[in-house]
């Protein structure tokens, strides 16, 4: 259930038009998550879905907001860089959220 807040909150994008990402990109630095063994990127990767989120190849997106989502298997790493988001959204609020959300992942695998 968090993470579907978390996506509603998040990704919500800018029904306006206030912000347009051609002239002024809102992007995060990435967050890099370790010890991410198969069985919770699973669970992760279901999440995410479930939500709505569409994946094409690493890019995940869902209304606005766009994420680099990169999974190294052998090495257990997680990457996940916000490449566009609503301009009222902190690059810290998004890393606090995807903690949580690694977290709450953790606890149900």
């Amino acid at each position: 259930m968090l993470f579907k807040k978390l996506l509603l909150r998040c990704f919500l994008g800018d029904p306006l038009g206030y912000h347009d990402p051609g002239n002024d990109p809102m992007s995060c630095p990435a967050i890099t998550v370790p010890s991410v063994d198969q069985a919770l990127y699973d669970k992760l990767l279901a999440q995410a879905t479930a939500a709505g989120v569409k994946f094409d190849g690493t890019t995940a997106s869902i209304d606005g907001l766009v994420l680099d989502w990169k999974y190294d298997a052998a090495a257990q790493v997680l990457t996940v860089t916000c490449l566009k988001k609503p301009f009222y959204i902190s690059c810290g609020e998004i890393q606090s959220k995807v903690a949580e959300l690694i977290h709450e992942a953790q606890m149900g695998v």
